[in-house]
């Protein structure tokens, strides 16, 4: 039988009997933690962290980039809905969380920035929008899981950077041929 404190990266042993014979199988133990995001990020009332395997799954797509789980306040507010994969942010790819938010925090308040991202449900058609920095009322902060007591802990980023004088801004609507 099967121990109920397995430890993951150990394996246990099964055995099972099959049209009336025996077989023994060596099972490896996962970690079902790391199947989860361990950190998220706040940010504006919205909730962000790297796409969990299981909605990956759900989806069909292969289990990475940066997932908007909540849309809140910042990204509801231009038409972007949860369930999207970020992929740019003011032209820069954000292939992770960490990516993105390092990128992010560059950002003055009330600064609009370019966002490209894909719908989950419709991952081959790419849309931008023309986003609003907010971290007046919802100031951006991570926090990442501690998997020994069971709580989160919670690191509050730097205020965001003085506001800058506004200039034209550009972005392209299509993507070059690879």
């Amino acid at each position: 039988p099967a121990s109920p404190t397995a430890i993951p990266n150990s394996s246990v042993q099964l055995v099972v009997w099959r049209s009336g014979s025996e077989h023994s199988f060596s099972v490896p133990v996962a970690d079902l933690h790391a199947l989860v995001p361990p950190t998220i990020l706040e940010v504006g009332a919205s909730v962000l962290h790297t796409l969990s395997y299981h909605q990956a799954v759900n989806y069909h797509v292969p289990c990475r980039g940066v997932f908007i789980a909540w849309a809140g306040y910042m990204f509801k507010r231009f038409g972007i809905s949860a369930h999207v994969l970020v992929d740019e942010v003011d032209g820069v790819p954000t292939p992770d969380l960490d990516t993105f938010k390092r990128v992010f925090e560059t950002f003055p308040n009330a600064k609009q920035v370019p966002l490209r991202y894909r719908m989950l449900s419709n991952r081959h058609v790419s849309h931008v929008s023309l986003v609003t920095v907010d971290r007046t009322w919802f100031p951006m902060q991570s926090s990442t899981r501690d998997d020994v007591s069971g709580l989160w802990k919670s690191t509050t980023s730097p205020p965001p950077p003085e506001k800058e004088e506004k200039k034209v801004q550009s972005t392209t609507f299509m993507k070059p041929a690879r």
